[in-house]
């Protein structure tokens, strides 16, 4: 399943914000219409189309989005690494306790 798919399932009101920030694959009529009736704003990126390309003004709103949702992506980018370090240094406290007879 494409994660555009599950969008629906992470929009609930237990959020802190009621902003929604996403890259312009998930911009459509009907999202933008779920995200108004469930009372939500949409920072969603604009897309420009062929012959039709982004205004200058619609740029710069997605340059603002982007700075906005690079901070958020960049800690679930690593939480992996923190998760494998965190995973190698209990390995290894593991190992140096069994080695010395504590295990």
């Amino acid at each position: 399943m494409h994660h555009s798919q599950e969008f629906d399932d992470l929009l609930n009101k237990g959020n802190t914000s009621s902003d929604v920030y996403a890259d312009s694959a998930y911009r459509s009529a009907e999202i933008e219409q779920k995200l108004k009736a469930r009372g939500f704003r949409s920072r969603i990126h604009k897309r420009g189309r062929r012959h039709h390309p982004l205004s200058e003004a619609e740029t710069e709103a997605n340059h603002r989005k982007s700075k906005v949702q690079a901070r958020t992506e960049h800690v679930f980018g690593a939480l992996p690494l923190w998760l494998s370090w965190r995973c190698e240094t209990t390995d290894e406290a593991r190992m140096t306790r069994s080695h010395h007879g504590r295990g």
